[in-house]
């Protein structure tokens, strides 16, 4: 999980999903921010199936200092509640974010890094998870 700012200058709880292609916004937090929604926009698959998928851009989100902007996002998706854990929760996080940066992930340290492209030294004993868009 991870917390992320938003337009309205709060902050959302998102799950990070690694192997999404598309981030996921649940409807009362796209109704929130006052975006407009697409309805019966598409279809997105999972693992578990094909659903109906309307549409929804994020004009922007801030991880730490970065700013990721204009993010399409699955709004209303079924299993996407809003809360977990009886705290308030906006979404998924997919790889339309995650491929803006070099991702560091720590599980021992319970840590994750952004880093930008290009500018991490990787260590030797590291695994490389690779996204190709």
């Amino acid at each position: 999980m991870v917390q992320a700012r938003l337009p309205d200058d709060s902050f959302g709880l998102f799950m990070i999903d690694t192997g999404a292609d598309i981030s996921v916004l649940n409807r009362s937090t796209c109704e929130r921010l006052g975006l407009e929604v697409e309805e019966n926009w598409g279809i997105v698959e999972g693992l578990s199936g094909t659903t109906a998928m309307n549409r929804s851009v994020i004009p922007w989100i801030r991880l730490g200092e970065a700013i990721v902007t204009n993010i399409e996002v699955a709004v209303d998706l079924a299993g996407v509640r809003d809360e977990v854990a009886g705290m308030p929760f906006a979404g998924i996080l997919g790889n339309n974010v995650w491929s803006h940066f070099t991702v560091e992930i720590d599980y021992p340290a319970d840590t994750l890094a952004l880093h930008r492209p290009g500018t991490v030294k990787v260590p030797k004993n590291f695994e490389m998870l690779i996204f190709d868009g």
